[in-house]
């Protein structure tokens, strides 16, 4: 494709002010309006956030630059469910030598990211905080889908056919209508 070919997306190009190209970087970095219009150098008591964020040159520019391809989200998912996989599979030895805790130049970098704090007793033995691995099933479960509800047909005792539907008692005392 030559340069005359490129094709300009909503969002793509800079914004024609510079502080409402700030203010748009700002926000794609996840600021609040308020402090992404200081950031931009407007004027806090200005309301320049509010008349900034309603342009529609502003709100696309924000899109295309918080845009993520599906390889991005994809990848970040597979790195994601490998690290949940990791803290619902490690085995608690990695991370000690007998009875005492294995120096971390000993430690597979991979497997200290499991770790999430250490702390002494009043003793001075350590007490290793890791990764829970009940939130590592949970999380597991929603990404696969594990936790869906399961759709059942109300069928009647055999399983052949649809269950009549309850029958509607009628407690107000007027006639029903047939």
């Amino acid at each position: 494709m030559s340069e005359s070919e490129v094709v300009e997306t909503k969002g793509s190009n800079p914004l024609p002010y510079a502080s409402h190209e700030r203010y748009a970087r700002a926000r794609a970095l996840m600021h609040k309006p308020i402090e992404a219009a200081r950031i931009a150098g407007f004027s806090e008591t200005s309301g320049a956030s509010s008349k900034v964020e309603r342009r529609r040159d502003v709100q696309a520019r924000i899109a295309w630059l918080t845009r993520q391809p599906e390889e991005t989200i994809a990848e970040k998912r597979m790195e994601l469910e490998a690290y949940l996989w990791r803290a619902l599979r490690y085995d608690p030895m990695i991370f000690w030598d007998g009875s005492r805790l294995r120096d971390w130049a000993e430690i597979d970098p991979d497997d200290r990211t499991l770790i999430e704090g250490l702390m002494f007793t009043e003793k001075g033995k350590p007490n290793l905080r890791v990764t829970s691995r009940l939130a590592a099933h949970i999380e597991l479960r929603k990404m696969l889908g594990g936790d869906a509800p399961a759709k059942i047909a109300q069928t009647d005792p055999s399983g052949d056919h649809a269950a009549p539907l309850a029958p509607v008692i009628n407690l107000s005392g007027r006639p029903e209508a047939a």
